[in-house]
């Protein structure tokens, strides 16, 4: 089975790097007012989000949500669409592109956003061209057996899905760039109660399950052979034991987007030692045309998007990939470590919610 849709709201990371020795760094006590710009405009219907925060002063881990700025998609006729803030809570916003937008994405044409902030500053993004769009063609699950020895000298064997999807280029001289997101959504059903008012609840739980992978892959003049990537692993338990869908975002992106991703996955996973030099604020496609010197953070990326989606069940990759009961009536607290009080109340699981995916099929 396989659905198009737009999986938005890609999440902009910030890393420390650690020494051998302590090292103390001025901090200043003024705040600091670094604009960090998060968001995508694709080929799909959206809804379009763009996160717009100022950067945290040292030692402060929560980012401020930008109030009262004006958001514009400006395409290459100079049309423009507004972005609409959207409040999450009392003090956390983002800003949308409505779904009912006259502006749509097009390949081939170019588009660009333009923000203007409360005390006038006004950033912009570099137009950038919405590519052809490459389609996904199939997820592909592989089950793997791994262990390792644990700090009390246990050996531990694991089960991993490894997830790939596969996909035809179209013909073509120029190359094609593509990067990858992926998560998948498990079920989650508690125990039966039997008092007169208690009811059996329905949990539906998304795990990014590989949120610390940047994949990207540069294509050229495979004219329509297909390839496969590999895109993550995901950790065989509980989640297993019920219905689980496997979804992959396949962008196809442009040369810039590309070897923007590229450097972000280099600081995300760092190679080489600890006397290399620390890496240095990565330099996204926004700028500030009254002061250059700027670095705003973050990036605006323009992509066409092909979504495939994968519903599979208990031991499906085989036997060896089977997964026993999690919650049992002999111990309502679950079979694996105790004091499994998701059995009979799923809405505490990490990113719980009663509500089924739009694309769910019992």
């Amino acid at each position: 089975m396989k659905n198009s849709y737009v999986y938005l709201g890609f999440a902009f990371t910030s890393l420390l790097t650690s020494c051998i020795s302590e090292v103390d760094f001025p901090v200043s006590d003024k705040p600091i007012e670094e604009i960090m710009i998060d968001g995508d405009f694709t080929d799909q219907e959206g809804p379009h989000r763009l996160f717009l925060n100022y950067a945290a002063p040292f030692g402060v881990s929560r980012f401020k949500s930008v109030e009262n700025a004006a958001v514009w998609l400006v395409d290459d006729t100079e049309a423009r669409a507004q972005y609409l803030p959207v409040k999450v809570n009392s003090d956390t916003f983002y800003y949308e592109l409505p779904r009912n937008s006259a502006m749509q994405g097009i390949a081939g044409r170019s588009y660009h956003v333009e923000i203007t902030l409360p005390d006038g500053r006004i950033y912009k993004s570099v137009p950038q061209v919405l590519p052809q769009r490459v389609n996904a063609d199939s997820i592909v699950l592989e089950g793997s057996v791994t262990t390792r020895v644990s700090t009390a000298d246990v050996v531990i064997e694991e089960r991993n899905a490894i997830v790939s999807v596969e996909s035809v280029i179209p013909a073509g001289t120029e190359p094609f760039y593509l990067r990858w997101d992926a998560h998948s959504v498990f079920y989650f059903q508690e125990l039966v109660k039997f008092g007169p008012f208690d009811k059996q609840h329905e949990c539906f739980i998304p795990d990014l399950f590989n949120q610390q992978r940047v994949v990207t892959q540069e294509i050229a003049q495979k004219n329509g052979q297909k390839i496969r990537v590999e895109i993550g692993k995901k950790l065989i338990d509980y989640s297993f034991e019920n219905s689980l869908y496997f979804n992959v975002i396949q962008r196809s992106i442009n040369k810039e987007t590309f070897d923007y991703w590229n450097l972000i996955a280099k600081v995300a996973n760092p190679q080489g030692t600890v006397f290399d030099t620390p890496p240095a604020s990565i330099r996204g496609n926004i700028f500030n045309e009254a002061n250059p010197k700027e670095i705003p953070l973050g990036y605006f990326e323009v992509a066409a998007v092909d979504t495939i989606r994968r519903k599979v069940f208990n031991g499906v990759m085989g036997e060896p990939y089977f997964v026993l009961p999690y919650c049992s009536y002999a111990n309502p607290w679950g079979n694996g470590p105790a004091n499994h009080d998701e059995c009979l109340n799923c809405i505490i699981l990490k990113n719980s919610t009663y509500t089924k995916p739009h694309y769910w099929i019992d």
